[in-house]
Parts: structure tokens; sequence; C-alpha cells
């Protein structure tokens, strides 16, 4: 492979050495560093990338990028950012596949999942194929460039038209869409998240609002209590707002919104134009997912009949306030996954499930992650403890951490912890939970959502809610 073919767009601040002209692969881990590698020193959490470019060139690395000249006889490519020009080495050697599909992006805090799946069944209305990547069905909401980009590329040449992308704030931190260039991106809203990765909240804001750098046409969730960061960005023509709660600015609106059983219905106003949008999805947060999608949509140049289309025949999000209906003898109440791990979406959460079952007795059970923002912890118990009225605290990917530990944080932020019910055993305190579960009850068990699988210290397990509530049906 030709060295200046796969770093073409990257602008070397200078080139110590002398380069080879072809390269047999490219690498950011030193253990997987081959004979005539191209190594790029990336970083790791605790350690700077030069640390590892020994073993690279042990393992036979052929020239290096990094962000600063190295005390290494191995030719160097200096660059401003070794992240940027890492993806877009791999966007290069996958033949700039964003160049052959029509690209969405989705950021925020939350509704990423829902208005991605709420795009994809949009197209599909259109008649426009596309997929997804994200959260659902993925290690990581965002994969790395080596896996990204080969996959971008397989899709365009399998014939996909299209392909929406949950952009998380990580994935934008860390440069990974760099080369990319989208004809629509979204920023749903921003509250209170990653406080592990983000060295302050302007940091995480600044993130997220990196994806319009690389955008043609950016949508802005006015609804947000944090949205006052980015009401700057509103350009008229390119960058857009767009709310459900009659905010001043807004190109798009949801008009009288009703939601019922039945689902949400309102009237789409934009420009010009109006139209009806109904979604069977009843939440209280479908208004905002729903009209989020229909702008991006609508700025993509899809067609207002198609965008009703869409949205109407969506009927479920995966790990989105999911109802379990397990086979039973007896009644054994609503039972609920939702992927809520923020205080924002467990708040809403269960003001949803309080909209839809007004009186009916609201149990939730949840816990927080492991190794992830800890300050976010006692705010969840604040809002568990705010909206339901029975609350089970236990654990969730506690990782390396003490699951008491994370609990007794969890703890410091409710007002009443002496009311909360703790068991740190996920399993043993969901069967407690189907346990006190009245028939006319509703469990909301908060955190997993899609998640088949649970991260202890011993490392990754399976571990299905919908199969432990489905085996505790059968022995009713």
């Amino acid at each position: 492979m030709n060295i200046r073919e796969l770093l073409r767009g990257v602008v070397p601040l200078r080139i110590k050495g002398e380069l080879p002209s072809d390269i047999s692969s490219l690498s950011c881990d030193s253990r997987r560093t081959e004979k005539g590698s191209l190594f790029f020193c990336l970083g790791g959490i605790d350690l700077e990338g030069e640390a590892f470019l020994p073993e690279a060139a042990a393992h036979g690395a052929a020239a290096v990028v990094a962000s600063h000249p190295l005390e290494s006889p191995l030719p160097q490519i200096i660059v401003s950012s070794p992240r940027a020009a890492y993806a877009a080495a791999w966007n290069n050697i996958s033949r700039r596949p964003g160049e052959r599909l029509r690209l969405l992006a989705v950021t925020g805090t939350n509704g990423k999942t829902s208005v991605t799946y709420l795009l994809r069944s949009i197209f599909r209305a259109a008649g426009i194929s596309s997929s997804l990547i994200g959260t659902v069905g993925g290690d990581m909401t965002c994969p790395d460039p080596d896996v990204l980009y080969p996959l971008l590329s397989q899709l365009a040449d399998s014939g996909r038209e299209a392909v929406v992308m949950e952009a998380s704030s990580h994935a934008l931190a860390l440069e990974k869409l760099h080369p990319l260039v989208f004809d629509v991106g979204v920023i749903t809203n921003i509250t209170r998240d990653h406080g592990d990765f983000h060295p302050s909240a302007e940091a995480y804001v600044q993130a997220k609002a990196s994806l319009f750098d690389r955008c043609r046409v950016g949508l802005v969730g006015l609804d947000s209590a944090t949205a006052a960061p980015l009401l700057d960005l509103l350009i008229p023509g390119r960058m857009l707002g767009y709310s459900a709660a009659g905010a001043s600015g807004a190109e798009f609106s949801a008009r009288g919104i009703i939601r019922s059983e039945q689902g949400t219905e309102y009237e789409l106003v934009y420009g010009e134009g109006i139209f009806r949008v109904h979604s069977p999805m009843p939440w209280r947060f479908t208004p905002e997912n729903t009209l989020a999608a229909a702008s991006a949509a609508l700025a993509a140049g899809i067609l207002p009949r198609d965008v009703r289309t869409g949205i109407e025949s969506l009927t479920l999000i995966p790990g989105r306030l999911e109802r379990i209906t397990p086979r039973t003898r007896t009644p054994m109440g609503e039972i609920y996954v939702d992927y809520a791990h923020t205080p924002d979406a467990l708040g809403k959460a269960i003001a949803s499930l309080r909209d839809l079952y007004s009186g009916r007795r609201i149990t939730v059970l949840f816990g927080c992650g492991g190794e992830r923002d800890r300050e976010k912890r006692p705010m969840m118990g604040a809002a568990a403890e705010q909206g339901a009225d029975s609350v089970i605290i236990t654990s969730d990917n506690c990782r390396s951490e003490e699951p008491m530990l994370i609990i007794s944080e969890i703890l410091s932020g409710v007002l009443h912890p002496e009311k909360m019910t703790v068991i740190s055993d996920r399993r043993e305190a969901i069967i407690a939970a189907l346990d006190r579960l009245e028939p006319d009850g509703v469990l909301l068990l908060a955190g997993k959502g899609h998640e088949e699988y649970i991260i202890d210290r011993d490392g990754r397990h399976r571990f299905s809610e919908r199969e432990i509530v489905s085996d505790y049906a059968k022995g009713r």
C-alpha cells in the first residue's frame, strides 16, 4: 500500500527521516504491529502513544505517525492529530466509503438510538436501503476506525444507499469520524453524562457540537435545559433548530401534542409546510424523538408522506421502554426494560410510565456502572426516589469497583435511604422485584435495556433480563 495514498488529506507538520514508499498495514496497537506496519502513536488512558513505540519497532514497524518528534530511528510523520490521521488512513484504505453513501449522524446524551431507528424506518418508507451503526448490536456506540471504515465500505459495496450513525461524544472527541462529511447531523439534547471521560461539562458540550464541523446541515434540539450553549451555532439554512415545547427560533415545531394509550399525535410545522404525525409510542419523550427524526429526514430531502409513514410504522425500539410479556398462568403486572442510565433518562422513563399507568404503583430497579461518571450516581438515586413509589438499588456493570461502594454513592443522593431496598446481586434483585410485583403494579428494569450481558471484575458474562423474567414466569 502506497503510504502517500494512505495519508491522502493528511497535512504533515514535518517529516523526519526517509519514508518507505509502501507499508504492509496500519496499527495503533504495538502488540499487533507487524513487519512493514505504519504505527500511529495514539496514546491510551494512562500512557502516551510513544510509550508503546519500542515494542512496535521490535515487531517491525516501518514508520510512525506522531504529534511531535520522537527519539527513535524510525522515519516519522509529525501531524497535529495522530487520531485524525489514523481515521483518515482507514478511510483511504477503505476507498472513502462516505463518498458513496448518504450519511446522517445523531449525537446527544439521550435519544440517539431512538432517533436513528426512526430515521431508518423513514428511509425504508421512502424506498431507500439503509443501515444503522450504534449502541444496539455493538460493543461500543461508534466503532474504532479500523472497524468503522471497512464496515462502511462493505455497506456501500453491498448496495446500501444510506447509513444512520450514533455519534458518541467519545467518538467525536477521539476524532473517529474526522474524514466523514454528513448530509445531516443532529444534537438531540445535552444533559449530565460521561464525566469520567470529559474533563469538564464545557468539554462535553464542545465534543457534541464538533459534529457540526463535518455536516452540511445541522439540527439542534432546543428543548433541553442545557441547549443555551448550542444556540449560537444556529445559522439560517445550515444550522437549524427543532422544538416540541414551543421554543423560539425553531424551524421545525410540534404543535398540539396529544399522548394517549394509542400513541402520540401532533402537527409538524416547518416553513410553509404542515402535516400530521402519529407514532404508536405513547412516551413522554416520543414527541421530541420523532420530531428530531422527522426534521432530519425533511432536511435530507425525504417527502412528508414518507416521514409520516416511517414514524407510524415503527412500534418498538429495542430496550427503550420495551414491554416484556412472559407467558404465565397468573397475572404478573406490567414489566418494562429500558436503557436509561442518566438521571434525565431515568426520570423521563419513570414519568412516561406514570403517565400511562396513572394511579398504579411503580417500582424501579437500577444501578450505576463501575469505572464511569461517579458524580451522576447520587443524581440517579434522586431521580428514582422522586419518580417511583418503590426503589430497588442493585449493580449494573460494576467492572472492577465494589458494587456496595457504587450503591452507597447512589444512596447519598436520596432523602430517605431507609426506604430504599438494596440487593447488590442483580439477578436476585430482579427476582425479589418480581416476587413483590402486584397484578396491577408496574416494574421498570432500568440500565441494561437491549444489553444481554453484565460486566464485573471477572469480565463479561451473559445476562438476559428477559430470560430471567421468562424463567420466573414459568414457575408461577
